[in-house]
């Protein structure tokens, strides 16, 4: 599943994990910490999906300039596939 949010609004989720882990340091009800904690690991997870995807996207459009400025030449899909070997590396690094 594919799904597009903004700069904003992911600093509006890392806004609400901090209020939600404030929330968890002071509560007394186990049932409420568990049941938080577990949205807490899913924030994260999410959280690190959204940097890698940030990284690739930075990287794809890393290795289009790159591609372009020294091979002006290519055109189509060998363009496109040398853009993605190159974002490729990239993303190895």
């Amino acid at each position: 599943m594919m799904v597009s949010i903004t700069k904003a609004e992911y600093e509006a989720i890392m806004f609400c994990r901090e209020q939600v882990t404030g929330a968890i340091e002071g509560a007394s009800d186990e049932n409420y910490v568990k049941e938080a904690s577990e949205a807490i690991e899913g924030i994260v997870s999410f959280r690190k999906k959204y940097l890698k995807a940030v990284a690739k996207q930075d990287h794809l459009a890393t290795a289009k300039q790159a591609v372009k400025k020294l091979h002006p030449e290519i055109k189509g899909q060998m363009f496109n596939k040398l853009v993605r070997i190159v974002a490729k590396q990239l993303d190895d690094k």
